[in-house]
């Protein structure tokens, strides 16, 4: 295919990805998710006790409730970062599906976050760790039924040269349980065994751009506050599943124009309406 020759000489001359989508949506039909205006990203969980999750969220970790009704709550990270909380007895799963997802928090305050997480005997996995000289610090939380939560900040370090200035330009959002105990953006932890497919599909398939490169662990920018994280499942904290109970939302502003553009492209025949599926089998809807 003409897209595939392009890409393979657009890399022989040492073009970075984005170079290379950019050539080719100015000369071709491609498209990536920031031609239709991404405007936020949500995560979605299952539960099977929603309102102790709710209670969870609202009141231990403080977040600001934006919506909510019978069967789902939705709540605000930062900015257009959100975690959206949907009952088990609501949705096509049976809720014994692998958690194969963590969600990293980030604020600058883990000090606080970690002394408040023990206070209220929430769960730790992984104990605070801090090390000057690292990429990023952090501790990781469980939360009523099994999801991992990472408390995290990172550091200047040359893996994140391009993440850091990003970081930085965002407001921190305090929680109602104070200004110290903060978040200003979200990273999507998903976890996969083969990450090369990965990259490529999240580069040259959705047009994301890379933010840090920690070897095993990719971070791709999708809105202001919010970040997806591909994880080599073998080095990682949580494990490849086939099905998950899991789901990420993309908030798009022409989302009909990137079901046109999918309809056109996929070669998935069996994909459903308004949503896609990525090579690790995680349900994207938009």
């Amino acid at each position: 295919e003409i897209r595939d020759l392009s890409r393979r000489f657009g890399r022989l001359l040492g073009y970075p990805s984005s170079a290379i989508n950019n050539l080719l949506a100015e000369n071709s039909e491609f498209r990536g998710l920031e031609d239709f205006q991404i405007q936020g990203q949500e995560l979605i969980w299952f539960f099977q006790d929603l309102n102790k999750a709710k209670d969870f969220y609202a009141e231990k970790l403080g977040l600001k409730l934006l919506e909510e009704n019978a069967s789902s709550a939705t709540f605000q990270i930062a900015g257009d970062s959100r975690l959206v909380l949907k009952s088990v007895a609501d949705s096509e799963y049976s809720g014994q599906e692998a958690k194969s997802v963590a969600l990293a928090l980030l604020t600058d305050n883990l000090e606080a976050w970690y002394e408040h997480v023990q206070k209220e005997n929430i769960p730790v996995k992984y104990s605070l760790k801090q090390n000057p000289e690292g990429a990023h610090d952090g501790f990781v939380a469980i939360d009523p039924e099994g999801y991992l939560l990472e408390f995290e900040m990172f550091r200047q370090h040359p893996e994140n040269e391009i993440l850091m200035p990003e970081l930085q330009s965002l407001e921190p959002q305090s929680t109602k349980l104070g200004s110290n105990l903060n978040f200003y953006g979200s990273v999507t932890w998903l976890y996969y065994k083969d990450m090369l497919p990965m990259e490529i599909f999240m580069t040259e398939n959705l047009g994301l751009r890379l933010s840090a490169d920690q070897g095993w662990a990719k971070i791709y920018r999708v809105s202001e506050n919010s970040y997806l994280g591909l994880v080599d499942e073998k080095r990682g904290m949580n494990s490849f599943a086939e099905e998950k109970l899991v789901e990420v939302k993309f908030d798009l502003k022409d989302a009909n124009g990137w079901e046109e553009y999918l309809e056109k492209t996929s070669v998935d025949s069996t994909r459903i309406k308004n949503t896609f599926k990525d090579l690790g089998g995680y349900l994207f809807r938009f």
